[in-house]
């Protein structure tokens, strides 16, 4: 028997979640919940217990918030933007975390949650 890893999507714009949300559901074996309040997902993250947490890149205090609740300190967060910076690395290691940054596409970016997932 096959788990469904859990996915948490926190971004205020429910175009973007509903989008992101079809390609996980699409690739199969992912759970999805999306939130569109960043208070309201914290209180889903307690009993929804995600393995992947993809916030508004807009959202800057939104990570510290989640490493605040106890068994959320392992998971990865990762932060997501539908509006890039000009001059921008395209991907790499920032203070010891990998990344992709924008331009890219939503499909790329999945296939890279995806990855980290495995």
């Amino acid at each position: 028997m096959t788990f469904l890893k859990k996915i948490l999507l926190v971004n205020h714009d429910p175009e973007v979640t509903c989008v992101v949300r079809q390609l996980f559901e699409h690739a199969g074996h992912y759970l999805v919940r999306e939130e569109t309040d960043d208070h309201l997902a914290l209180h889903v993250a307690r009993w929804f217990r995600p393995d992947l947490i993809v916030i508004d890149g807009g959202s800057g205090s939104m990570e510290a918030e989640f490493k605040t609740i106890p068994f959320l300190t392992n998971i990865p967060i990762v932060s997501l933007t539908v509006a890039p910076q000009k001059g921008v690395v395209s991907s790499g290691v920032l203070s010891g975390y990998s990344f992709f940054a924008t331009p890219l596409s939503i499909d790329e970016a999945v296939r890279g949650l995806i990855d980290l997932l495995r």
